[in-house]
């Protein structure tokens, strides 16, 4: 697959991605069949195992994760010249997440490089997830269980985790600095999300990747 985004939208960019994912998931092709309601006899006889799953965990006396899993593996050589995450330019360092000139993979012409992840899966969690008066959504988070291969970009803007290097919208060689290309290389051992907190704004984690600066 190969795409150039050019973002210009802040705030409701994280709804606007839900959203996308949902309607690619969700939205049926156009067909001939005419849906039909079946009766409380043939429900009782008909058991099926699907893809996906939906579940609510809990984490702690107060903490609820509500989850969507989706058994979806894709394999995907992208290329997109600006994704740009949360503008609440806290000290003045504009963007959480601010990056260019993005490779998702290494060539369009050699499939073997492309990225891969296993596992997409979405979650939402919540305090107090029974208690209307007292509920509050903490975070949502769309990933993948894995993720292999290599992401380059020039990362003017970076917060979230790589491995086990955390950063908090910082530049990885400086900001402003006419070289801040970097390549963070993910092993398959971990995984990869995007989340937007109620209190934090934006992150990106990559589990078992390493960085390097060019």
């Amino acid at each position: 697959m190969r795409c150039s985004i050019f973002n210009s939208c802040r705030r409701n960019l994280f709804h606007y991605s839900i959203l996308a994912v949902l309607l690619v998931i969700f939205i049926p092709c156009a067909t001939p069949a005419q849906m039909a309601q079946l009766t409380d006899g043939d429900l009782s006889t008909v058991y099926a195992t699907g893809f996906s799953s939906f579940t609510t965990s809990n984490i702690d006396a107060d903490e609820d994760v509500v989850k969507a899993l989706f058994n979806i593996n894709m394999s995907t050589y992208t290329e997109i010249e600006s994704f740009k995450l949360g503008y609440y330019n806290r000290g003045g360092l504009g963007w959480d997440e601010d990056w260019r000139n993005v490779d998702i993979g290494q060539s369009s012409a050699d499939h073997s490089n492309d990225v891969l992840t296993r596992g997409l899966y979405i979650w939402a969690k919540f305090t107090n997830i029974d208690n209307p008066a007292t509920r509050t959504l903490d975070y949502v988070r769309i990933g993948t269980d894995k993720i292999e291969r290599d992401i380059i970009a020039d990362f003017y803007s970076f917060t979230g985790d790589i491995g086990a290097n955390s950063f908090t919208r910082s530049d990885f060689t400086g900001l402003g600095t006419p070289d801040p290309s970097s390549t963070i290389s993910c092993d398959g051992t971990g995984g990869f999300y995007i989340e937007l907190s109620r209190t934090s704004g934006f992150k990106v984690s990559f589990g078992g990747a390493t960085k390097t600066d060019h």
